[in-house]
């Protein structure tokens, strides 16, 4: 589980919830298993609205998500 800004977001496989790594950067990882089908679970905790990009394996695949408050 990943928590920013209030922003919580969990990615599932199998409905089990992975735990994240994070590099040198700083940068929360997840690794998936090969071959696996995955669940991303977003909520947005903070009371306005929240702008979300979603990056796999370097490329962008969600841009300008925009997720409602509470």
């Amino acid at each position: 589980m990943v928590y920013n800004n209030n922003l919580v977001a969990v990615v599932r496989v199998n409905q089990q919830i992975l735990r994240e790594d994070s590099d040198s950067d700083g940068n929360k990882i997840v690794y998936i298993p090969f071959g696996s089908e995955y669940d991303l679970l977003i909520k947005n905790l903070n009371s306005r609205k929240a702008l979300l990009k979603v990056d796999i394996d370097g490329k962008e695949v969600i841009s300008d998500l925009i997720i409602n408050p509470n």
